[in-house]
């Protein structure tokens, strides 16, 4: 299964390993936020093949960051978000996600102010 992960920029650490499925051989992110890295070190640790993307600021300007999350929407079977309630582009991921039927988990932290769990698909 290929999982995208997201999170807010104001997401600094979080354990989110127990959201992940076992069957998950690739997870997809971004290389802009400590949510990105913390999935990289996950991927890192039990040798799951990973796809880091960048934004393509040449082709998309200034659109590049919600273009290149949306693509990565386009890849994954599911999509793992830790979300603060605020972040712009976290939201348009869960609406996109939703739109194309995609399995999608939101988390948001209780250091956030509240704890949420919600399962789509």
């Amino acid at each position: 299964m290929k999982l995208m992960v997201i999170g807010s920029k104001s997401i600094k650490d979080y354990d989110f390993s127990r959201y992940i499925f076992p069957d998950v051989d690739l997870i997809i992110c971004a290389d802009e936020s400590s949510t990105d890295a913390l999935a990289e070190k996950y991927a890192d640790e039990r040798n799951i093949s990973k796809m880091i993307l960048k934004p393509d600021y040449e082709r998309f300007e200034n659109l590049a960051p919600l273009a290149r999350n949306l693509y990565m929407v386009d890849l994954c079977d599911s999509v793992l978000a830790i979300w603060d309630g605020n972040s712009f582009d976290v939201g348009e991921v869960i609406k996109a996600a939703k739109r194309k039927n995609k399995h999608l988990t939101i988390i948001i932290p209780e250091y956030v102010g509240m704890r949420k769990i919600f399962l789509f698909n």
